[in-house]
């Protein structure tokens, strides 16, 4: 079996209402044991997704309708800081 390491994971919420004013975006990171950053990726399943909580990414101060949160993980790096995953939508090249 190969050897465990941590990944650091960022995640993006990102929340969208009818006044697009209220939108609000978020990062936030978790670790993750994994032996490489596909099995990273495999740990980042829907079932994982489903269960994030997304309470971070809701505007509390309107009374806006919510339309909905999205949730990306847009960037993995290894236990020595070297960047595994990018998802380049998500950075200005």
């Amino acid at each position: 079996m190969a050897k465990q390491a941590e990944f650091k994971v960022t995640f993006q919420l990102s929340s969208s209402y009818e006044n697009s004013e209220n939108d609000k975006t978020v990062t936030e990171i978790m670790f993750f044991e994994a032996s490489n950053t596909e099995e990273v990726h495999n740990q980042i399943d829907d079932d994982f997704m489903d269960s994030f909580d997304d309470t971070a990414a809701i505007n509390f101060s309107t009374e806006d309708r919510l339309i909905g949160i999205e949730i990306d993980y847009i960037l993995i790096e290894d236990e020595n800081g070297k960047v595994t995953y990018r998802d380049e939508r998500f950075f200005n090249n």
